[in-house]
């Protein structure tokens, strides 16, 4: 029991930053695959680029249907590493 506690990580969920898109941050779900290869990666491809000016509130609700199926299906949490939007 504890061996499969140990091999199951919480999935991660990356959000960019303003004016970078999703794919920018595939270095980063490289690296956590590599130190952690059975998690569960998902990159949040919305409000890409110049679209990462629309108001934050908008993003927000955005985002929120987008994460929560995740987070439904994650019973014991999710980890979230969101990038700065430059505020």
């Amino acid at each position: 029991l504890l061996l499969s506690y140990v091999l199951c990580y919480k999935p991660v969920i990356i959000i960019h930053g303003i004016l970078d898109k999703a794919k920018d941050m595939e270095g980063l779900a490289r690296f956590i695959t590599e130190s952690h290869p059975a998690t569960n990666i998902t990159l949040i491809a919305l409000y890409e680029e110049i679209e990462s000016f629309t108001p934050l509130w908008t993003q927000v609700y955005g985002m929120r249907e987008k994460i929560r199926p995740i987070m439904e299906q994650a019973k014991d949490g999710v980890h979230i590493i969101g990038f700065s939007q430059g505020i």
